[in-house]
């Protein structure tokens, strides 16, 4: 996942260590490439359970982190989790920004094969009448939503989605930008996915 994902923003792939005694921190390259490297971003988060996290960091300069890839596993009670950060609040919209987003996306699915996936921000999130349910999908700007999910095609249809198949489900896109979607597309999207607002 992390060899596929784009080199914007630029920077390399780190991990953030406590100072013993010290409220900083020291960032220590990793090599995604290299198992022992990669293993050593991996810390046990709950024993009882024996969940795992993996945290790793682009870094771009000595206090500029624009990438936090996280990902927790091994949680028996809840759902296992990608989280993906992005700092985009340097970038303007642009073909780059945007090209980014998708191959970010694409490069998780293609490594985790998850139920869902959305490249949002929160503040899109806040838009959306969202019941935090487990299994419910969260849309965003480019969501991608596996054949396990049942979706109502011809809702899509007819409100002309932009939308891209691939093997074990489709990629759906907004109009508008990664930041500013369209609220009226996501919510036509959430009554295909059977969501009563």
């Amino acid at each position: 996942m992390l060899a596929a994902m784009p080199e914007y923003p630029a920077g390399r792939w780190t991990k953030v260590t406590p100072r013993a005694n010290s409220p900083l921190v020291d960032a220590e390259p990793i090599d995604i490439c290299d198992d022992a490297s990669l293993a050593t971003a991996i810390e046990i988060v709950s024993a009882c359970d024996e969940i795992h996290e993996l945290a790793v960091f682009r870094q771009a300069g000595p206090e500029d982190f624009p990438v936090d890839v996280r990902v927790v596993a091994g949680n028996i009670r809840s759902r296992n989790r990608i989280i993906v950060y992005v700092d985009v609040s340097t970038s303007r919209e642009s073909e780059e920004l945007h090209a980014s987003v998708i191959r970010y996306v694409e490069a998780i699915v293609k490594a985790w094969d998850p139920d869902w996936l959305k490249a949002g921000t929160p503040e899109f999130n806040k838009q959306q009448p969202i019941k935090r349910v487990p299994g419910e999908v969260y849309v965003g700007w480019y969501t991608y939503i596996s054949d396990r999910i049942p979706i109502d095609e011809d809702i899509l249809d007819a409100g002309k989605v932009e939308r891209i198949g691939c093997a074990g489900g489709q990629y759906i896109m907004l109009d508008g930008t990664p930041t500013e979607p369209s609220l009226e597309q996501a919510l036509l999207i959430r009554k295909a996915l059977g969501y009563t607002e």
